[in-house]
């Protein structure tokens, strides 16, 4: 198990020089942004090749098979070769934040423009980048979407929140409350961010049908109000400042979150 490990600075082999600050983007779809410089989202369609042609797993994807590839990518530290048999998405989106009602499955495609080429199904985002939490300290991941949420720091699971959990042992139950789909939210492993780490958050949806759910941020020292079952009610993961129609979206969302949003500041790796 990781605990409390440390990640961020040195792990590059760098320090407060290793990459420059961005600005991260606002808001436009529920996905991230088609602007700005947040995590960079890639779109993939496991049912078909970049050309279009049916994969093995065009008929459906089972359980297995789609957490097993999302894993996969994972442990191979996202390497191409893991996707490179699958259609990639020319449109790519700017991670903000995740915060997504249930809501019909074709919003995934739609919101990379591929509604015409893509069905509901068998599709994942990767969010990718570099950033920096608002100050060093020990920090976790909280939240679930159906069907897959993953975060990665430095390579290293440390949330695996979805309807199916591909990897036991990595994270625990967070709170009574239903989070997504009706299922409440699940904590990930506490680590220690320290200056600029990479992360990468994987999302996906399988069967089709409906798809929801978001991921939070808990910082261990932080003082948070508390829901009757004695949760904290902590705030949503970004990269970006909250717009007024952010703050919409987070005071219609139903589950309780703090309103107030720290942010992880952006960076670009030199």
């Amino acid at each position: 198990g990781m605990g409390e490990g440390d990640f961020g600075a040195g792990v590059f082999g760098g320090d407060s020089d290793l990459g420059t600050e961005l600005k991260a983007g606002g808001g436009g779809t529920m996905f991230g942004s088609r602007g700005g410089e947040g995590l960079v989202g890639t779109f993939y369609d496991l049912k078909q090749t970049p050309d279009g042609k049916p994969t093995k797993f065009a008929g459906g994807i089972s359980p297995g098979d789609f957490y097993g590839l999302l894993g996969e990518y994972g442990k191979e530290k996202f390497s191409p070769s893991v996707v490179e048999g699958y259609y990639q998405a020319k449109e790519k989106m700017s991670y903000t934040y995740l915060l997504i009602p249930d809501m019909d499955a074709r919003e995934g495609p739609a919101a990379f423009n591929v509604e015409r080429e893509v069905e509901p199904k068998g599709w994942f985002v990767h969010y990718s980048g570099y950033v920096a939490a608002p100050r060093d300290g020990v920090w976790r991941f909280v939240g679930r979407f159906d069907d897959a949420v993953m975060v990665y720091v430095n390579d290293q699971l440390v949330l695996d929140g979805g309807y199916r959990i591909a990897t036991p042992g990595v994270s625990e139950p967070f709170t009574s409350q239903a989070f997504a789909n009706g299922k409440p939210a699940f904590a990930g492993k506490w680590v220690s961010l320290r200056g600029q780490f990479k992360l990468d958050i994987l999302i996906g949806e399988r069967p089709g049908g409906f798809l929801g759910g978001g991921l939070l941020v808990e910082e261990k020292s932080g003082d948070y109000e508390k829901r009757a079952d004695g949760s904290p009610i902590i705030p949503v993961f970004s990269t970006a400042e909250f717009s007024s129609k952010d703050l919409m979206r987070l005071a219609d969302y139903p589950y309780d979150i703090a309103e107030t949003t720290p942010v992880f500041k952006m960076y670009s790796r030199q």
